[in-house]
């Protein structure tokens, strides 16, 4: 077998210590650090137990609210509709917030004032407390709608 000068012997190593080394980095693999898995940030039973426990409390709040200004109280569906949209808007983690700005500041809190602009948009869009009650049941046209 004809070996080329450029080549080094097969059997042998190179002089130059730090040539062999680096054939021998190549060579073998870069041992990597374990991959460190990142706990996902869930949300535990507990948290969304309170998240549940505050829907009902604000959809409740809603209506005292409403009652409390002489007007057309939102119904149950309605109500419930209400308080998914302020989720929605403001995130799961502010529903604890939101509930203390509508104990606490009540007819003046800016949540409870989108609640009412939300309300009045139901109101002259057709968002009916029956119509919200047979999608929650699979019967409504388009499920979709309120979303």
């Amino acid at each position: 077998m004809i070996q080329s000068p450029l080549e080094p012997p097969l059997h042998s190593t190179p002089s130059d210590p730090y040539r062999s080394a680096a054939l021998m980095e190549e060579r073998t693999p870069v041992a990597q650090p374990p991959i460190q898995e990142r706990p996902v940030n869930q949300p535990s039973l507990e948290d969304f137990a309170n998240l549940l426990e505050s829907h009902e409390r604000i959809s409740e709040r809603i209506k005292d609210l409403f009652r409390d200004l002489h007007t057309r109280v939102p119904g149950g569906f309605q109500a419930e509709r209400l308080t998914e949209i302020l989720e929605e808007r403001h995130g799961g983690e502010k529903m604890n917030e939101i509930l203390q700005s509508l104990q606490t500041e009540g007819l003046h809190s800016p949540y409870f004032r989108e609640v009412q602009t939300d309300f009045w948009n139901f109101r002259h869009s057709g968002v009916t407390e029956m119509r919200l009650r047979r999608e929650w049941q699979g019967k409504g046209e388009d499920s979709s709608i309120m979303r």
